[in-house]
């Protein structure tokens, strides 16, 4: 999934989840996360995309990037997982559920999730007014 695809994959994530749970919609955040690959000027890297939706203001986010060796990138192309490429590489066991590529290519300086919680955390809902359009 390039980078365009990822993006659109997060903002469908969120209108999803308000399509079924519309009565939530006043007080509830919604929040969604989708992982992709893209190829830039630099090379293969991962990117991700978050779309959040909370009392009538939507936000579209996006991660970090993290490059990836080219080995990684033409198992992606082949249809295989980026967290199963990475257990092989590594020879970890599920690391997609521990801290991920990011924690693997960073000696765990970086997990996944706190790349997703950085992206989320600058959605611009800290302080509404200064974003109202």
């Amino acid at each position: 999934m390039n980078e365009e695809e990822t993006r659109f994959g997060a903002i469908n994530r969120v209108k999803n989840c308000l399509g079924t749970y519309p009565n939530d919609k006043k007080s509830a955040w919604f929040v969604a996360i989708e992982g992709g690959v893209d190829v830039f000027d630099e090379g293969p890297a991962t990117v991700a995309y978050v779309a959040l939706y909370h009392q009538g203001r939507y936000s579209v986010t996006r991660s970090s990037s993290l490059a990836l060796p080219t080995q990684v990138y033409q198992a992606l192309e082949r249809g295989e997982e980026l967290g199963h490429v990475m257990d092989a590489l590594f020879d970890t066991q599920n690391i997609k559920q521990k801290d991920g590529a990011f924690g693997l290519l960073t000696h765990h300086r970086v997990t996944h999730q706190g790349v997703y919680e950085m992206a989320v955390t600058l959605a611009p809902f800290n302080f509404p007014d200064l974003y109202a359009s």
